[in-house]
């Protein structure tokens, strides 16, 4: 709630960002949206702007973090055999 105070509207800019971040580092869309869902909802309050929209940036953006997680792209190496490509190139 401190962030979003100092940040007002400009959290939902970054709504998104933490949505990805979170999906990146756990590996999981879920998890991302488990952690950070309520912060999300409760930083929507705070700001006065609709609680579907900022939680609809949050699952977007753990989506798309979730595609470049490294470890669902090391994932998908080892099952089509990609062993000698390094992760950078896939990304």
């Amino acid at each position: 709630t401190i962030l979003s105070d100092a940040m007002k509207e400009g959290w939902i800019a970054v709504a998104a960002f933490i949505g990805a971040l979170g999906s990146f580092f756990s590996g999981s869309t879920t998890i991302s949206n488990l952690t950070f869902g309520e912060i999300q909802l409760i930083a929507a309050e705070q700001i006065g702007t609709s609680e579907t929209a900022l939680l609809a940036l949050q699952a977007a953006g753990a989506s798309a973090g979730n595609g470049i997680c490294l470890n669902n792209i090391i994932a998908a190496c080892a099952v089509v055999g990609l062993v000698s490509v390094g992760e950078g190139k896939i990304i």
